[in-house]
């Protein structure tokens, strides 16, 4: 940043940074203030009278399994291959080869910092926790170093796919609304199936966003001058 600007605008900068930073945690203070009314309206699994229910129905559906997708980086490694080899046959160029590492660094680097979060944090997910389905409940500081199975703060999937979605909007502007649609789904896919909590899905996105701007948001212009 401090190749690019001003001092005055480094200024402005680092103010629209705190803003952004108070606003992600009132976000995550009023998501985590619903997670159990948010859990209980997508909890759709077994019921005792009517047998198994939309989860169970759900698990291995073509369009379940296509939403998860977008969290897996390999889908993003394909997209950036195919920006690439593109950009190749078309003469290539500086700004189409930044496209494709892009596209393939921001979700790769979003799923490893929510991997490691998950670690940091050790909060559970709201099904097999085994305590009570639904509820938050964090392991031992020990315990989530030597045992960090089933894990769910923040998704790293919803981190992978907002990482990727982030990427295409800031390259491709516009076109980024269909990847974005593309990453909320995966989230809201994680939560029908039971695996994550909003406030997993709400950081997941915020670390994908936040990725994108580490791998591909270093401005080359001023931001109050051209």
């Amino acid at each position: 940043m401090s190749r690019y600007l001003f001092p005055f605008e480094r200024r402005v900068v680092w103010g629209r940074r705190r803003r952004a930073l108070v606003l992600v945690l009132v976000g995550y203070l009023v998501v985590r203030a619903l997670d159990g009314v948010v859990y209980r309206a997508l909890d759709v699994g077994y019921n005792k009278v009517e047998g198994p229910g939309l989860r169970d129905r759900l698990a291995g559906k073509d369009w379940m399994e296509f939403l998860r997708a977008a969290g897996y980086w390999p889908t993003w490694l394909a997209l950036a291959l195919a920006v690439g080899l593109a950009g190749s046959k078309r003469g290539g160029g500086a700004e189409r080869a930044r496209a494709a590492a892009g596209l393939a660094l921001a979700p790769a680097l979003a799923g490893l910092l929510a991997e490691v979060m998950k670690v940091v944090m050790g909060r559970q997910r709201p099904i097999g926790n085994g305590v009570a389905e639904g509820a938050h409940v964090f392991k031992g500081f020990i315990e989530r170093f030597t045992d960090p199975g089933n894990l769910g703060l923040p998704s790293s999937h919803v981190a992978c796919a907002f990482g990727g979605a982030a990427a295409v909007w800031m390259f491709w502007g516009r076109a980024g609304w269909v990847a974005v649609v593309l990453a909320s789904g995966c989230g809201l896919s994680r939560m029908l199936l039971g695996a994550h909590f909003a406030t997993d899905v709400y950081a997941g996105a915020i670390v994908g966003v936040v990725a994108a701007r580490v791998v591909c948001g270093v401005p080359r212009k001023g931001v109050l001058l051209p």
